[in-house]
């Protein structure tokens, strides 16, 4: 890479670095091509000519991000396959939990209008191909049904975290609430295809999750002592 390239991808990722701080601390409204030039140190002509306009910097910096957090969870290879499906699912809402106000911007923009539409598209792609992986390496451990195709499974994975994680960019999940829905939901799908080792270590799981359900509602029903 030449000084000049290196110069130009260091402006790039300054602009969408903008515009997540940007989104995060005002909310997508708040984005404009103004404001995130002078955010990121560069002129309005340098935002269009390394990103484009502002919806092409709003699927960039989404995009960018997905693609860094996602390599990470790649790098869970070594995990037991229930341990690492299980893995997508909850690194997948620890990062949405640990930056809310922007990412409770982007899954509603995400899912309420056609300029959301690629970014949903291809962050949605890139979640279930990380299931995929974690799919194919419980079969490969023979812990897999037969007649489970992968690619089947790992699209209903990714449509249950998206179901949860919906309901709290909503506000209708806790960051509680959300982690256990989307763990449980990932280990009652996986249950009836698993066998083995997988399907004991889902089990043991999915009754956990439950358990501490079980408490949690307990604890919210019972009125105390009286006084």
């Amino acid at each position: 890479m030449t000084l000049r390239e290196q110069r130009m991808a260091e402006r790039r990722e300054r602009i969408l670095a903008a515009a997540r701080e940007i989104i995060a601390d005002g909310g997508l409204q708040a984005l404009t091509t103004r404001d995130l030039a002078e955010r990121a140190r560069v002129t309005v002509p340098t935002v269009y000519n390394l990103v484009g306009p502002r919806d092409e910097v709003l699927f960039a910096a989404v995009e960018d991000q997905t693609t860094r957090f996602l390599s990470a969870i790649g790098s869970r290879a070594g995990l037991p396959p229930a341990e690492r499906v299980l893995a997508v699912s909850r690194d997948c809402v620890a990062e949405l939990v640990g930056a809310p106000h922007y990412y409770r911007a982007i899954l509603l923009l995400m899912h309420s209008s056609d300029a959301g539409a690629d970014v949903r598209r291809s962050v949605g792609r890139t979640v279930v191909r990380q299931f995929e992986e974690a799919v194919v390496a419980l079969g490969e451990a023979g812990e897999l049904v037969d007649w489970i195709a992968p690619r089947q499974l790992a699209e209903r994975l990714g449509v249950g975290l998206t179901s949860s994680s919906l309901q709290w960019a909503t506000g209708d999940l806790s960051d509680e609430d959300f982690e256990r829905a989307a763990q449980l939901g990932t280990c009652l799908l996986l249950l009836g295809a698993c066998s083995g080792e997988a399907h004991a270590t889902l089990e043991a799981e999915a009754r956990r999750r439950a358990a501490r359900r079980r408490r949690r509602a307990a604890t919210k029903n019972d009125p105390g002592p009286k006084r």
